[in-house]
């Protein structure tokens, strides 16, 4: 039995009036080509490099993903949902186009994490009229060493993004997923500024934004904030974690064979190494970037 949604061609609409709401527009879904029927996809997000000198900050809208996720590409996209009277036109989007050389990644070979300039890109659709409806991670949701030092080993998080390629294919909208920390915030996992989270990833999951969403109150080291509501960018989804089983086929020599199985364990490369991305691509494009003061911790 089918739930009806309206009459036929009745535009749905959604406030973006709160948290939830704004995350489910600050991710696009991205593909690319790799062969003849072979696409990969994963996720994308939008992000706020901020540049310019002292006493100034000037907007540098950019997307981030993962290195893995646009190497080789020759002809990808990335899907954008359109805006309409300043509010998300739900349903309807506006691709745009990239190669691999268009993006710069990590400085790190081993930090998979990669960055585009689309600040252009925004405009010129501005200008077409098919304006693009998003919000950007800033600067503001970046956690403080304060506050980072405050978290707790296991927190709850939240991540935005497109697992198996899956999505809302009438509005367009990506999916939201919850889980815990696995290991502490405050330290690189095995040397490398990533630490892992309890949640169920999978392919195209990779891309995806990861948040500590408190909207009730929270706690910061012994003491209970009441009633105020806060949201951190801790990084971004990188790969999952698997466990090699082994199966044995019946047959006269009996080969064995490996099956992977997901052990619901993400790696997240953390919001230090974004920043390192930006000001990587910042270098390379001879763009003049500092970085303000982080925001006191509530």
């Amino acid at each position: 039995m089918s739930i009806p949604s309206g009459p036929p061609g009745v535009q749905q609409t959604l406030k973006v009036d709160r948290i939830g709401r704004n995350l489910l527009f600050t991710t696009a879904l991205i593909r690319h080509e790799i062969s003849p029927g072979v696409v990969v996809s994963g996720t994308s997000f939008f992000y706020d490099g901020l540049v310019g000198g002292e006493g100034e900050n000037v907007s540098l809208p950019m997307l981030i993903t993962n290195k893995h996720i646009i190497a080789g590409a020759t002809r990808g996209t990335v899907r954008l949902i359109r805006a309409k009277d300043g509010e998300p036109h739900l349903g309807h989007a506006v691709d745009l186009s990239f190669v691999e050389a268009d993006w710069v990644g990590h400085p790190d070979p081993q930090v998979d994490v990669a960055a585009v300039q689309i600040g252009p890109s925004l405009s010129d659709f501005e200008r077409k009229g098919t304006p693009v409806f998003h919000r950007q991670i800033g600067r503001d949701l970046l956690p403080s060493d304060e506050v980072i030092e405050d978290l707790d080993v296991v927190e709850p998080v939240t991540f935005v993004g497109y697992p198996n390629s899956l999505y809302d294919s009438k509005n367009l909208t990506p999916i939201l997923r919850r889980g815990t920390t696995a290991t502490p915030v405050q330290l690189d996992y095995c040397g490398t500024p990533q630490f892992l989270i309890d949640a169920s990833i999978f392919p195209g999951s990779s891309g995806s934004p990861v948040f500590i969403i408190n909207e009730n109150g929270y706690r910061q080291g012994n003491t209970n904030i009441i009633g105020s509501s806060r949201i951190l960018f801790l990084g971004v989804v990188a790969a999952v974690h698997q466990q090699a089983g082994a199966g044995r086929i019946a047959t006269s020599t009996s080969p064995t064979i490996q099956f992977d199985q997901m052990i619901d364990l993400g790696l997240v490369f953390k919001w230090t190494a974004v920043e390192e991305t930006v000001d990587e691509l910042c270098r390379q494009r001879g763009i003049n970037r500092h970085h303000p003061a982080l925001p006191e911790p509530a």
